[in-house]
């Protein structure tokens, strides 16, 4: 495994082993020489065999030392390292916050992306995306459903929503001002643009007076504001909401929204990361029948398998998602009048 080779050979160290064996194997050369002439004696012989086992020992070093004791010495250090170290958590917990980052980083590159920077790159900034948006709340949806009747009655066009979430934390914990509903309007004497006709927490009414606080603001975006809406208005639950990671809190609500007839599309986002959602669109009222409803799932989650964007001339539609999505994701739907859809199209 390159890369975490602690322990090297010295090539200092290696030379003087040769430098020595070589100098040791032409001393015994020299010996051999002598004693073939007759000369020396026992005293020849002797020093003949100790240069011998000086050959042998500095033969078998420099065999040894890098091809056994150093390579063993960085089999043990891999072993420890990508086997007992990597998986303790006293070790990230031991690391900084960048260093933490760098990890992840280079074990995704590697593993996922072949440490391709530009795949690593867009896959960073994704996860910087889920970081920023999602996972900086406390909870989460296990699943959030949405039925949505829509009739379309002289210069208005009526939404009645009923919405059920339900909610996880990732501890215990107590919420305070979970927002139940949002829309934005224009602001028009003696018309309600939001309803709240049904509050349930865990299967117990609500009292529509007591357990709801409402929040108007006056609209900055300009995108809105061209459409003519200038306020928005939120409903939020009054009391504490108590949430835990096992039991789901279960909210259901049903409001009503009145936005002006040219405001044809409507746009769903979910506040939190969700595991399933479902959404079901109905025209209603005696005129449903002129129309018909374009849905499409928004998101980069959106696989196009079970999110799409064509639809028979049904005043209905219909979608659910099995997979997690997150913080602003969702659903826009736009209502179309049959009589100005140009034949053919569909």
């Amino acid at each position: 495994m390159k890369g975490l080779e602690k322990y090297k050979t010295s090539l200092i160290g290696m030379g003087c082993l040769i430098g020595g064996d070589i100098l040791a194997l032409i001393l015994y050369l020299c010996c051999l020489y002598a004693q073939g002439n007759g000369g020396g004696g026992v005293a020849l012989e002797i020093i003949a065999n100790i240069l011998i086992v000086l050959i042998s020992v500095l033969s078998t070093s420099i065999i040894s030392v890098p091809l056994i004791e150093v390579r063993g010495k960085n089999t043990l250090c891999q072993q420890l390292l990508t086997g007992d170290v990597l998986r303790t958590p006293q070790l990230f917990d031991s690391l900084t916050d960048e260093q933490k980052g760098d990890v992840l980083q280079t074990l995704e590159s590697a593993v996922y992306f072949d440490s391709d920077p530009a795949k690593g790159d867009m896959y960073a900034s994704i996860r910087r995306k889920i970081n920023n948006q999602s996972l900086k709340a406390d909870y989460y949806f296990t699943s959030c459903e949405y039925s949505v009747r829509c009739s379309v009655e002289g210069d208005f066009i009526r939404k009645t929503i009923l919405k059920k979430t339900s909610i996880l934390s990732y501890k215990p914990m107590t919420l305070s001002d979970f927002p139940l509903c949002i829309t934005s309007f224009p602001e028009i004497e003696n018309q309600d643009f939001l309803q709240v006709s049904l509050l349930k927490v865990n299967g117990r009414d609500c009292s529509l007076e007591d357990d709801i606080r409402s929040e108007k603001t006056k609209l900055t975006d300009p995108l809105p504001k061209k459409s003519g809406y200038t306020a928005t208005m939120k409903h939020l639950y009054a009391r504490t909401l108590s949430l835990t990671p096992t039991k789901p809190a279960v909210v259901e609500v049903e409001y009503t929204t009145v936005v002006p007839k040219n405001d044809k599309s409507y746009i769903c986002r979910v506040s939190a990361p969700c595991r399933k959602f479902k959404f079901h669109f109905d025209m209603d009222g005696e005129n449903k029948d002129q129309y018909r409803v374009a849905l499409s799932a928004f998101g980069f989650i959106d696989d196009g398998n079970s999110s799409f964007n064509h639809h028979d001339d049904a005043p209905s539609a219909s979608i659910e998602l099995n997979d997690w999505i997150f913080t602003q994701d969702g659903v826009a739907v736009t209502i179309l009048e049959k009589s100005l859809v140009p034949a053919g199209v569909q």
